[in-house]
Parts: structure tokens; sequence; C-alpha cells
């Protein structure tokens, strides 16, 4: 994706008339999402005698996205003038951290020929996923745990609803400091303090089935 940065203006002043970078290819810049995803699968199969068969597998499905932005421009020009590059701070062109995905399986499958038509067949397979995505990752119930209020008082010590506080140091106004999961800027809104989040995150997870199944061949 290629696209432009154009600065805001105030009135009287638009788009047309503004003389400082407001609209130029200058500031101009793109962005490459990539998101491969890798899987591997080993297994193998046993027979025991003419009554019983074993089999067992393990697969991992590992994804990763990252989406690498950069200035398409000359930096060096900072002058004010019609070509002046204001992808800087807070508007810079950078990447984002990355977001990852896995999921891991084992099964084990074993059949046991009961007679020439019944097979009965017991089947356990544990599945865990697990994420991280810096979109949704840093939710709390109470985001005030990583935007605290402007100017406020330093997060220092555990509070209600943020038993290890992200950001230790005051905000100065208006201009927040750079965040652990977004680039250049807190997560969140410092007025995010007042408001209780049921949860923006999917949580990794591991879970145990038992199948258990009877197999009639004619």
């Amino acid at each position: 994706m290629v696209t432009r940065y154009r600065q805001p203006v105030s009135p009287p002043t638009t788009i047309l008339t503004c003389t400082n970078g407001c609209d130029t290819a200058n500031n101009d810049w793109e962005s490459t999402s990539r998101e491969p995803v890798d899987i591997y699968t080993t297994g193998a199969d046993w027979t025991l005698g003419k009554k019983i068969a074993l089999t067992t597998y393990y697969s991992l499905s590992a994804g990763r996205a990252n989406v690498d932005s950069r200035p398409l421009g000359d930096p060096t020009i900072t002058a004010a003038g019609p070509n002046q590059f204001t992808l800087t701070g807070t508007n810079a062109a950078t990447p984002y951290p990355e977001t990852v995905n896995r999921t891991h399986e084992v099964a084990v499958v074993l059949r046991y020929k009961l007679t020439a038509n019944f097979t009965p067949r017991i089947e356990y397979r544990y599945q865990q996923w697990d994420n991280r995505d810096y979109q949704t990752t840093v939710m709390t119930p109470y985001m005030g745990c990583v935007s605290p209020i402007p100017n406020g008082p330093p997060v220092t010590n555990a509070v209600p609803g943020c038993t290890t506080p992200i950001l230790t140091s005051n905000i100065p106004s208006p201009q927040p400091i750079p965040g652990p999961f977004y680039p250049g800027f807190v997560v969140g809104d410092p007025s995010s303090a007042r408001y209780l989040f049921l949860g923006a995150d999917q949580p990794s997870y591991h879970a145990h089935t038992v199948i258990a199944t009877l197999e009639y061949h004619f």
C-alpha cells in the first residue's frame, strides 16, 4: 500500500493554499504486509499383531505477521516549504510490532479389531494455541494500568486492577511517551482509566479431547 500523509490545516488555509508540506510527494510512504505460515507434521503408525493398530502424530502451525512501513521521500528536507518532510514523531512511517500465532496438536489413536466387523477406536488429542498481538494482548479490564492520566502521578506500585504497572513515570501533556506495544505512542486513551472493559483479547488456550467410536464394516 502506498499513500500520502497530508498535514492537517486550520481555516482559512486549505490543503491547496498551504505552503508547508501539506500535500507533497515528499510525504509519501509505503506499507508492506507479510503473513507467512509454516506447518510441520510428524507421525508414525504401528501394527501390533493382527488386532491392534496405533497411530500418533504431532503438528505445529506457526504463523507470524509483519507490517513494515517506510517513508519514500527525502527526510533531510526539514525547512518549511512546499516539500517539507513531516513524517516525524508520531507521524513517522515505522514498522509495527510482529504478531505471532502458534497451534500445537498431539494425537494418539488406538484401534482394536474386536471381530471381523467391529473395531472399537479411541483417540486422545491435545491442542494448544498461543498468540501475541500488539493491538489486543495489552487489553486489560482496567486500562488505567497502561494509560495513566497526563501529568498525573507515576504508577510505581500495584493498584487495584493493575498488579504490574507498565508505565512508571509521568506522561507529559499533551504528547504521550512511547509505550512498549505501539511504536511511538501509548496504547489507549488516557480517559480510559475511567472505564472498565470486558476484554478484547483472545487469550491462549489448551484443550484435551477424548473420542471413542465403534466402527462397523460390512
